[in-house]
């Protein structure tokens, strides 16, 4: 898991500002996807990819909208690494494991060397050694070089010994060579606050980090067992927030923090940007901060069944084109089934309400400074969202996060599937007070009620309302009436209906290709003879490029 985030940050530093004070000292930090210069930058909050996480940097050649692991699948299918590609992807399982208390050994102070005896020249080199390089390039250097010895559980000595027999720190002939200091230096430099937490493997139940030495689950009384927790990926890796977000302000970016009151709009009357919005200003403070936080699952590899879950969040009061580009990882769970929302976010939680009522300190220009931040909104796609509010899927009985409708059941082809029709009326709107008197209700008697399956954990949250904070879900509210479309038009069923086109497809494959798009879609329109490998994005295009009628006027 730290080897992921070595690589991550990485890709970070080739896209990263020059900024006095750069890189700030977070892992959590992910690289904007490579745009044309002077290409407009949209809010992830408001954008019409909501949801999803955004591409990675260029660092690793990758073609994925989601952050790079430490796995990759050739391109004629096979998944077996590669010798001669750059970087040398282990299995995510064994990845996993590799997280060590070597970290946290790091940090304590302890001046011995490798073999146990104490460096008797640490003061020397000490007293004259360099400071961390400069250039971007060096500094990846010196991040993979410690990747390499995290992943092969290398001492200081044998990981600077491997790099000068590869000639990689020489060959460009800058002058540049690793060392124990320099290593041992940016470990210090570009790790945030990030420890193990975990949970009970029996019950699931939250633990906390080692540190505050449990030996049994309060749930369930089973004796714990922090070797075999970890065997089992019963834990997952949290990053502070609040170090992150202070070493991002005190890296030049407070500077070009918005002031929302102050600023100017194209026009009054419309919503330009998150801060005309009645959850934003019902809920942060004036002179105080927020945030988005983007939750949901990906797959690790299409051969595994293991899948991630990261916690990214992003400041709304930078502007629109740095928003994406400074994008903050809180957490991550990596394992086979799904975390308990309500046990997995509790150290997240926590820090929100502390970052909310006593706010975060950082310096600007030798002036100490505090700011409160809240959490504003969720975005998340319609799956994640009902384990985020607690609550049954869009697809059962009183599924809907918005309304109370009940549902009912109805043939589709060969099954049955739940639909929600306003044939009998319009259904009472869902209200967050309403929400959580059902949540206490669920509590006490262990049933669902109107679908509600208890309290979520994100409704300790001052600011955050548990119906309207987590975002309505355009894209899969529309994909599948896109896809419906789609087949109805082009599809071989139906031919002889006089709303299929299939015979004219050429012409509108032709005038779909021949659109060229602005700079807030980040994706052509595709063949529609390619709809069978349409996702998301995709599908979505369908309906932005299709549903004018000049499309298909003769």
């Amino acid at each position: 898991m730290e080897s992921v985030c070595f690589l991550l940050f990485c890709e970070s530093l080739v896209d990263g500002p020059s900024t006095p004070g750069w890189p700030p000292q977070c892992l959590g930090y992910v690289g904007d996807s490579e745009r044309p210069s002077g290409a407009a930058q949209s809010d992830p909050a408001l954008s019409i990819d909501n949801g999803t996480v955004p591409a990675c940097g260029d660092f690793i050649d990758c073609d994925t909208d989601v952050p790079c692991a430490d796995f990759v699948v050739d391109d004629d299918g096979d998944d077996d690494n590669d010798e001669s590609e750059r970087f040398q992807y282990m299995d995510e399982e064994e990845l996993f494991n590799q997280v060590s208390d070597e970290t946290s050994d790091d940090h304590s102070g302890n001046e011995f060397d490798d073999d146990g005896s104490q460096d008797e020249s640490e003061d020397d080199e000490c007293a004259a050694a360099p400071d961390l390089p400069s250039s971007v390039r060096d500094r990846v250097k010196l991040l993979l070089l410690l990747a390499t010895k995290k992943i092969h559980n290398l001492t200081y000595t044998a990981a600077e010994s491997v790099m000068k027999l590869s000639g990689l720190f020489n060959k460009d002939g800058d002058g540049f060579s690793p060392s124990k200091y320099l290593m041992k230096e940016a470990i210090d430099a570009y790790f945030s606050e990030m420890t193990e937490h975990y949970v009970c493997p029996n019950c699931g139940f939250y633990i906390g980090p080692k540190k505050y030495n449990v030996h049994s689950c309060a749930n369930c009384q089973l004796q714990i067992d922090y070797n075999e927790c970890k065997k089992g990926k019963s834990y997952f890796i949290y990053l502070s927030i609040k170090q992150q977000i202070k070493a991002l302000l005190e890296s030049g970016l407070s500077s070009h923090l918005i002031a929302p009151q102050h600023r100017s709009k194209v026009c009054a009357g419309n919503y330009e940007d998150v801060f005309d919005g009645k959850l934003y200003k019902r809920h942060v403070p004036e002179g105080a901060l927020s945030f988005n936080i983007f939750v949901d699952g990906l797959q690790v590899a299409s051969t595994s069944k293991h899948s991630a879950w990261p916690v990214l969040l992003t400041l709304n009061e930078l502007p629109l084109h740095l928003r994406r580009k400074f994008v903050l990882m809180a957490s991550v769970w990596l394992g086979k089934t799904k975390p308990d929302i309500n046990q997995y976010m509790k150290p997240f939680v926590e820090e929100c309400l502390e970052v909310y009522n006593t706010g975060i300190d950082y310096m600007e220009n030798g002036v100490t400074k505090n700011v409160k931040i809240a959490c504003l909104m969720c975005v998340s796609d319609s799956a994640a969202r009902p384990l985020l509010r607690n609550s049954k899927q869009f697809n059962g009985r009183y599924g809907c996060g918005l309304c109370c409708h009940r549902g009912f059941r109805m043939r589709f082809g060969r099954g049955k599937i739940t639909s929600c029709s306003l044939r009998n009326g319009e259904f009472p709107m869902r209200t967050h007070e309403e929400t959580m008197e059902l949540a206490r209700e669920a509590d006490r008697t262990g049933t669902f009620q109107m679908g509600i399956r208890g309290t979520s954990i994100l409704s300790s949250i001052p600011t955050f309302d548990i119906i309207h904070c987590l975002d309505l879900d355009i894209f899969h509210c529309l994909v599948n009436v896109a896809e419906r479309f789609t087949n109805l038009w082009v599809g071989k069923r139906g031919i002889n209906e006089p709303y299929n086109v299939r015979t004219r497809l050429a012409v509108i494959d032709r005038r779909l290709l021949s659109i060229t798009t602005i700079d807030d879609i980040s994706r052509a329109p595709r063949s529609l003879t390619e709809r069978s490998d349409f996702r998301v994005v995709p599908l979505g295009s369908v309906l932005q490029f299709t549903c004018n009628d000049e499309h298909f006027a003769s």
